[in-house]
């Protein structure tokens, strides 16, 4: 036999068993994290996620956001931002993991990676995040002339969506440049990266089963899955539910060095983790517009809920709708006179038509409603707007990647 025609046939059998591993991998997945934990497992579920490393301390972050929330609520900002700054509860090396370093240290840390590059671009700032929250601890920038209540809102929700929300995105990136090293603990460390992605995603208050009340993205995508109809038969948000699987495929991925593979999953984990953003702020925005019992405090509060969720998906709106961005921003800040003066169902529209660019869907984001009315109904995706559910990528990071290189 012709030795050229049996290396053509191997290179063949190579190019179809490489992504023939993938869909296996996948599949054998989406059955272990429903399955119960192997008994061999070393490292207890986090919020039913299965970490392959120890990464109970990256998890206590939530004590941490737990008392700057009491401490935001009660006007005390000093005090809290002490522990954004210092820490308090999570112990790294000899010393504290500080949350405020998250945002501090991200134009080191974060340089060149695409999320972060979109929205250092749009607020013009390397540290945006951080000043988002320094503004309201302040009462300065965008927080100007704020009362307490609006401070404490903009503060705690700051480091929740906005802080906290990149570095999860951090570690990914973080985790596949580990792969991608070639180092002799390249997959170990990866690994591990995931593992920290999903320990400040979940935190430490949700549990193993994830059904408890925690204080980070995981507890955002349980809170609102209830209001607009995306909560699992458990009462689980469903993005959580199939996020889940995102980071253990990741994860499996990495383990085995298939570092493209494991990549190609992180804009599907970000339009997960973009889901609750976008129902937080169509809750507010309703709720800004429709204060409940008239008091000034309240309204205001509502508005300033709405204008914090809002901020954490502006960016990515303003990358697929500039002016339509700068409309949600005009009308949502918690300032505006008159407030949302172009109604619910036309700003609403703006945020929808960004969905396929988002790389969500209208069965991601559902039907918001209070009691038995529907406030903003669910859409009708239009052209390419994939379910993150179903692994759609993302057109607007592709569009973002593709600029941010020819710049570069």
């Amino acid at each position: 036999q012709n030795p050229n025609v049996f290396e053509t046939k191997q290179n063949h059998m190579m190019m179809f068993q490489q992504p023939l591993l993938a869909t296996l991998i996948a599949a054998a997945l989406t059955f272990e994290v429903s399955a119960s934990p192997h008994e061999e497992t070393c490292f207890v579920r986090m919020a039913t996620f299965r970490p392959d490393s120890n990464v109970t301390e990256h998890a206590k972050i939530d004590l941490d956001v737990q008392a700057i929330d009491g401490l935001s609520d009660a006007a005390d900002f000093s005090a809290a931002n002490a522990i954004y700054s210092n820490g308090e509860n999570s112990a790294k090396g000899s010393g504290l993991r500080k949350i405020r370093d998250f945002s501090l240290q991200a134009p080191t840390l974060m340089d060149g990676q695409a999320f972060y590059e979109m929205y250092r671009s749009y607020w013009n700032s390397d540290t945006y995040s951080d000043d988002f929250v320094q503004e309201a601890a302040t009462a300065s920038g965008d927080f100007a002339g704020a009362i307490d209540i609006v401070r404490s809102e903009g503060y705690t929700k700051g480091i929740q969506y906005q802080v906290v929300w990149m570095y999860v995105i951090r570690e990914l990136e973080d985790a596949v440049d580990d792969c991608e090293g070639g180092t002799p603990t390249a997959n170990v460390d990866a690994v591990k990266a995931v593992d920290e992605a999903w320990a400040f995603y979940a935190g430490s208050l949700e549990g193993e089963d994830g059904k408890s009340s925690g204080q980070l993205l995981y507890a955002l995508a349980d809170k609102r899955c209830s209001d607009f109809g995306t909560c699992d038969e458990d009462g689980r948000g469903l993005i959580n539910h199939k996020l889940v699987g995102e980071f253990q495929k990741m994860q499996s991925y990495l383990s085995l060095d298939m570092c493209s593979e494991a990549a190609a999953i992180i804009p599907t984990i970000v339009a997960g983790m973009t889901v609750p953003l976008v129902q937080g702020t169509y809750r507010y925005m309703f709720r800004g517009n429709e204060p409940f019992d008239g008091s000034t405090s309240n309204f205001l509060k509502e508005r300033s809920e709405g204008y914090a969720f809002l901020a954490a998906i502006l960016p990515q709106i303003a990358s697929c709708n500039a002016e339509g961005a700068a409309q949600l921003r005009a009308e949502m800040i918690w300032s505006a006179n008159p407030y949302l003066p172009s109604g619910i169902e036309e700003n609403a529209a703006l945020i929808q038509g960004c969905f396929a660019e988002m790389g969500i869907s209208c069965d991601d984001v559902g039907e918001y409603k209070e009691g038995d009315n529907v406030i903003i109904p669910k859409c009708r995706d239009q052209g390419n707007s994939a379910s993150m559910i179903q692994g759609g990528f993302s057109l607007m990071f592709i569009s973002f990647v593709a600029t941010f290189v020819a710049l570069n």
